[in-house]
């Protein structure tokens, strides 16, 4: 192991270099917590002690002491942090609100979303499905959906395989690697293109959906529910 030899008051401190081999932190930590302070522009704030929604907590342990009349003494130091997997996302839009006049097919951007984190991010989708008659009687009772990712200003051509009908977008599972690109934000556009028949019936069309964001490497010492700290206890 590396050592570096520091001068300490008349003494030579033997020193190795920090290791990081990769074992966790424990939870609950062991020794004692100590105040941290986050900067913010050119100033620190203090985040206290005990704060389970705080962005970073610290504890130190492993206390020691000695009392002899050797030349040496060589202390181990260990620094550690555990970074847990973070998400940052957007969408400008959670629901489309179609206004049909008559009949055929139509398409529109309808949403833009973006994505940061620092891991592995998986996207589920569950629940998508052609729009669904809300009346009662009616004749044709469906209104057929498409979706496509899509990063242009146009819609993908007709016929392109980039539209996916609404039903086959059940139980995708689109996994997001960890990247530079991902750490920094991926955006992308999802278009929406419906076909109102002409036997399809003046009335109110619907369908509700689910999209599960999932990151893929949750920490002990976090609670998945939360995203804060657990309990010490």
């Amino acid at each position: 192991m590396k050592k570096l030899l520091i001068l300490l008051a008349g003494a030579i401190l033997l020193l190795p270099a920090f290791a990081f081999a990769g074992n966790p932190s424990p939870w609950p930590p062991i020794g004692t917590e100590v105040e941290v302070f986050q900067l913010e522009g050119d100033a620190w704030r203090s985040l206290g002690i005990g704060d389970p929604g705080a962005f970073a907590r610290a504890f130190t342990s492993l206390p020691a002491v000695g009392d002899s009349n050797r030349q040496f003494w060589r202390i181990d130091f260990q620094n550690h942090a555990s970074v847990a997997q973070w998400v940052r996302w957007s969408i400008t839009g959670t629901r489309w609100d179609w206004f049909v006049r008559k009949p055929g097919c139509y398409a529109a951007d309808c949403i833009g979303f973006t994505i940061a984190s620092n891991y592995d991010v998986d996207i589920l989708y569950a629940g998508f499905d052609d729009l669904l008659y809300q009346g009662t009687g009616g004749v044709t009772l469906t209104i057929p959906v498409w979706y496509a990712t899509w990063n242009l200003g146009t819609p993908p051509p007709p016929a392109s395989d980039e539209w996916i009908p609404a039903a086959l977008m059940n139980g995708k599972d689109i996994l997001i690697p960890d990247s530079e690109q991902l750490h920094q934000g991926l955006s992308a556009k999802l278009w929406n293109k419906i076909c109102v028949q002409q036997s399809n019936s003046a009335c109110e069309y619907e369908d509700d959906a689910v999209v599960v964001i999932e990151l893929k490497r949750i920490k002990p010492w976090i609670d998945p529910e939360t995203g804060y700290f657990r309990p010490l206890q």
